[in-house]
């Protein structure tokens, strides 16, 4: 029997194979590359590709889904390198091959994200900072713009990042408490008003958030939500351009 990977699957072939129950041997092409199996009494015996053997074979190849098979009858395998059964074989492979989609799946997400980074205008996160320095004067106690991704800074003044990986914790518990309970959703910013006349001031912007911790012992709430904030949230959005 001869025919292409894209009419039955290695999965579908390997099946059919054991459940004949007869000796043969299944020979698989794909982008050059050939794999053999060899099957006897309903399980396959041993698997050979490139220089390796075994049950590895067999998880590499379940990924093929292009190329061309044909399996010969009554042919006896040269040796036994596999002794796990045929459908273990089969459910460990569909547990690496979703594994993979999934590390697949994250990879490009961060690739995504970095790209963002990578593109962020550091010279304007710079600029934030110092005006936010010259608003606040002495009142400003420590800022960072980090990243939403992993509370990692990248650009402040005394910088906190202990602070920074907390306070995106909080961020996103935030917005997850908020729509489980059918709230909307977080604004451009948030407070949280600490002791001793201390505020924390959380800007979001989706990526990439700025916190900054004020002494208003030091400037005004008028100041700090009128003249800083909007400014933060304009210099956010000109940076990620």
């Amino acid at each position: 029997m001869k025919g292409s990977l894209g009419d039955l699957s290695v999965s579908d072939l390997i099946q059919l194979a054991c459940q004949e129950r007869k000796s043969s041997k299944l020979i698989l092409e794909c982008n050059g590359r050939q794999a053999e199996l060899w099957f006897a009494n309903g399980e396959i015996i041993h698997a050979f590709l490139d220089d390796q053997t075994g049950e590895e074979v067999v998880y590499q190849i379940l990924s093929w889904e292009k190329g061309n098979f044909s399996l010969e009858a009554s042919v006896e395998p040269p040796e036994v390198s596999i002794k796990r059964s045929w459908s273990s074989l089969l459910l460990e492979g569909a547990h690496r091959l979703d594994e993979e989609k999934m590390n697949q799946k994250n990879f490009t997400k961060d690739k995504k994200i970095n790209k963002k980074e990578s593109h962020m205008n550091v010279k304007k996160m710079e600029e934030i900072v110092a005006g936010l320095q010259e608003d606040l004067s002495g009142a400003l106690v420590a800022t960072d713009i980090y990243s939403s991704k992993d509370g990692q800074s990248l650009a402040g003044f005394n910088t906190q990042p202990k602070a920074s990986a907390l306070f995106n914790e909080i961020t996103r518990y935030l917005n997850k408490s908020l729509k489980g309970s059918n709230f909307p959703g977080l604004g451009s910013y948030y407070l949280v008003h600490l002791e001793n006349n201390f505020i924390v001031v959380v800007i979001p912007q989706g990526d990439f958030q700025e916190g900054m911790l004020v002494d208003l012992s030091k400037t005004s709430l008028g100041i700090l939500m009128n003249v800083a904030v909007p400014k933060i949230i304009e210099g956010l959005k000109e940076a990620l351009k």
